[in-house]
Order: C-alpha cells, then sequence, then structure tokens
C-alpha cells in the first residue's frame, strides 16, 4: 500500500532552475504559453495555440552587461519548456544555440537544474534539495 502511495504522489513537488538569459528581465512573471513540437522537427518545440498547457514563473536575481539571472519554477513539465519560454518573450538563455544563438562564454545553454522541494512521502516533512551552480554557469555571471 505504500508503494502505491509513494507513487501516486510523485508529482507533487515543486521544480526551480536557474537561468542566464539575454537582456533585462522583468523582475516577476509568469509565462502561460502553449507548447508543441515545431514540425517537421522532432526535437524543437514552439509556442502554438494548440499545444499542451505550460506555465513558468520566472523571478530575476541579477542584472548586468544586458544579461538577466532569473529563477525559474515550473508550474508543468513540458520539454525544452524554459528554453521555448524565454525565447517566446524575447529573453532567450545564454548558449542556447537551438533557441537562441551560441555564445563565447559558456559551451551550452546556461540553464541549471539547482532546487527541487517535496513533502517526503512517509515522515511528511517538506524536503528541500539544493545543487550548487556549475563553473561554468559561475564564471559567466563572474563576468558580470
Amino acid at each position: 500500500a505504500k508503494s502505491e502511495y509513494i507513487q501516486e504522489n510523485l508529482t507533487d513537488y515543486e521544480k526551480y532552475y536557474l537561468a542566464i538569459v539575454d537582456g533585462q528581465t522583468d523582475e516577476t512573471g509568469t509565462i502561460d504559453k502553449p507548447i508543441a513540437r515545431k514540425l517537421p522537427s522532432i526535437i524543437e518545440r514552439t509556442v502554438r495555440d494548440d499545444g499542451d498547457q505550460a506555465i513558468t514563473r520566472y523571478k530575476t536575481l541579477e542584472f548586468k552587461n544586458n544579461m538577466s539571472l532569473v529563477e525559474c519554477k515550473l508550474e508543468t513539465g513540458r520539454t525544452h519548456q524554459i528554453r521555448v519560454h524565454m525565447a517566446s518573450i524575447g529573453h532567450s538563455i545564454v548558449g542556447d544555440d537551438l533557441y537562441g544563438v551560441s555564445s563565447t562564454l559558456i559551451n551550452r545553454q546556461a540553464l541549471h537544474a539547482y532546487k527541487i522541494k517535496f513533502v517526503h512521502p512517509v515522515s511528511r516533512k517538506e524536503m528541500v534539495i539544493e545543487s550548487e551552480l556549475p563553473d561554468d554557469m559561475r564564471n559567466v555571471l563572474n563576468k558580470f
């Protein structure tokens, strides 16, 4: 019975990401735009009216040198959701050559899953697990 309980409640969590994006973002925002596959690609996604609901909340933590460090919280979990959503509002992720442009500052998109919050299924205590920012993203921030 306990394993069934745990299985049923695997979606009861909050996922947070840090991203370095181009331009100056609003202090906070909610992007509520449906996402679908961008045909004929099997990889690329796009905002499209007939897509699946996708909601990303963000908060700007820092702005400098025409880049913003934002914390993103996913309300839904679509493929490439943060990348697609941030690009759709004109703030593509630094180094994202699929939805923006590559960068000399970093060899990948500057996106990092850094925190997850959930209620432990047995103890019922809130758990928060965090991961430090990788060195390559820290180096971009240091250039701020």
